[in-house]
């Protein structure tokens, strides 16, 4: 997380902005991260196969758990409506309604990976895969 976070603080300085690094024993960024005390944060994020989860580990009220940082009454609606119907056209409507908003309102950034020198477990047979534990779409079988 410290060489992401020193990746980003040059970005950010490219651009014009003199963003300074903290790096924190993992214990006190960790009750940082769940008190919301911090302006911006490179967090590892745990993969999931369904994207439901990602979207409920970011997705409600600031007021009642810190964590949350995107609290949009229409992210809040679609969190919902994927958590109460199993049909899975419905789903991936809902979940792509949700990233279009992600995209369109952008409360978070999800960075997948800064560093090509962390080692990553990835099969040479596919296209498009950008880290073991990225969603399936936009991946092909190479021949």
């Amino acid at each position: 997380m410290s060489d992401t976070a020193i990746y980003v603080q040059s970005m950010l300085k490219a651009v014009g902005i003199n963003a300074d690094v903290e790096v924190l024993e993992f214990a006190t960024q960790f009750q940082h991260y769940y008190a919301g005390m911090y302006q911006m944060s490179i967090w590892n994020l745990t993969p999931y196969l369904d994207p439901i989860y990602i979207f409920e580990r970011f997705v409600g009220s600031k007021k009642s758990r810190q964590i949350k940082v995107w609290d949009d009454p229409n992210a809040v609606a679609l969190l919902k409506t994927l958590f109460e119907t199993t049909d899975d056209n419905e789903r991936q409507r809902t979940i792509d309604a949700a990233h279009e908003l992600l995209i369109k309102t952008t409360p978070l950034i999800v960075w997948q990976r800064a560093s090509p020198s962390v080692p990553s477990g990835r099969m040479c047979r596919f296209s498009g895969l950008a880290w073991p534990e990225t969603p399936f779409w936009g991946i092909s079988l190479l021949n």
